[in-house]
């Protein structure tokens, strides 16, 4: 029965969609993967930062799809900003998390303190990896740093941003600023559309 339900929860977990022909990005999600791969024991967060549209989601999806598989509960929540900005954003957020962690079991919230109880719940029993698309404010980033303490050891947190003032979040334990295609890449990429 326990073995069923292992390989259940291994095959429910599907990757994520991402485009196919990547350019110049490669070498920045292998440095992740290395960061994330680390082995440490300890809660690790990485903010990934840089201007709007340079590829900070396109790298976060590879990184995710190249990892996932190897934490026990995992979540990409992608558009945090503009999903934070609708009413209830914050609890639809939250139960998408805790749906992802506990592979596709539906969980009712009712408010973000109530989600932030049963988010601790669930990191505290299993080594989750964790991706936040588009965070823009500190109480986005907040909601989920305060709860570090709660997460258990080796988990990962990967945030992807791009404002340089969430830099500041004394939690994050980990910066990478994503940077622009060089003239070969952007050639490429300009003749891969052309």
């Amino acid at each position: 029965e326990k073995i069923v339900k292992v390989i259940g929860d291994k095959l429910s977990r599907t990757p994520l969609s991402i485009e196919p022909k990547l350019i110049g990005i490669q070498f920045q999600v292998e440095r992740i993967n290395l960061w994330l791969q680390d082995g440490s024991s300890d809660v690790g967060i990485l903010l990934v930062y840089g201007m709007s549209g340079v590829g900070k989601t396109t790298i976060a999806k590879h990184v995710y799809n190249s990892n996932f598989r190897s934490f026990k509960g995992s979540s990409f929540i992608e558009n945090i900003k503009e999903t934070a900005d609708r009413p209830n954003g914050l609890v639809q957020i939250q139960m998408q998390l805790l749906s992802d962690i506990l592979n596709d079991r539906e969980v009712k919230i009712h408010s973000v303190s109530e989600g932030i109880i049963k988010i601790e719940r669930a990191i505290s029993f299993r080594r989750v990896l964790l991706v936040l698309d588009d965070v823009d404010q500190m109480d986005q980033l907040d909601a989920i740093l305060r709860m570090k303490d709660h997460f258990y050891p080796g988990s990962k947190i990967l945030i992807t941003t791009r404002h340089e003032r969430l830099l500041r979040a004394h939690q994050v334990t980990k910066v990478y600023k994503v940077e622009t295609l060089n003239y070969n890449e952007s050639l490429e990429l300009f003749s891969w559309h052309a």
